[in-house]
């Protein structure tokens, strides 16, 4: 992703410029381990290895486990102004798009038990239940009186008014049908 900047940044880099030709002749395949080193060095390194070249004129490097000379011939620096119109990032939030049905099955998978205490008898399919966590429950409890009398109705109604007084989500259910029936 990218942001475009209402006043661009100017910043002064190095830009490293090299003679390939004579550096490839005395260093051969090690020349690609020097521009490597050069490109992988902070702003700071390279004006530090700028100014130790432009005094002496040769530095002694190593580099992987072998000693190189880079002598200034091989290499010089340009200061220049660069300016940055635009930032590129990596966004940090990952916002998944999957829908409903990877979640309902996450949770289904997640809740699903086989009765450890079950006898296994050959033939008999294995005891199995889910288990969901009360988090999930959009109602908390369930009020049902055991009889239709109507004595139980103000009862019923203030134990429903101090379960929502106490933050508790609940339902009364006195339509009269049995209880394993509801």
């Amino acid at each position: 992703m990218s942001r475009k900047l209402d006043t661009p940044i100017v910043e002064q880099k190095l830009i490293e410029k090299y003679d390939k030709g004579l550096m490839g002749k005395a260093l051969k395949k090690d020349s690609q381990l020097v521009v490597k080193y050069v490109s992988e060095l902070s702003e700071a390194d390279k004006l530090e290895l700028k100014q130790k070249l432009d005094s002496s004129g040769k530095v002694s490097v190593n580099i992987e486990g072998k000693d190189m000379n880079i002598l200034s011939t091989y290499l010089t620096f340009e200061s220049r102004e660069i300016k940055t119109h635009e930032v590129k990032f990596i966004p940090h939030v990952i916002e998944p798009s999957f829908g409903l049905g990877r979640i309902v099955y996450s949770i289904l998978e997640n809740t699903f038990f086989v009765r450890p205490d079950q006898e296994i008898v050959k033939g008999e399919p294995l005891k199995t239940y889910f288990k969901f966590p009360s988090e999930l429950a959009p109602i908390k409890v369930g009020i049902f009186p055991l009889q239709s009398d109507e004595k139980f109705g103000p009862i019923c109604e203030d134990i429903e008014y101090a379960l929502k007084e106490s933050g508790i989500s609940c339902k009364i259910d006195a339509t009269g049908v049995a209880i394993g029936r509801r």
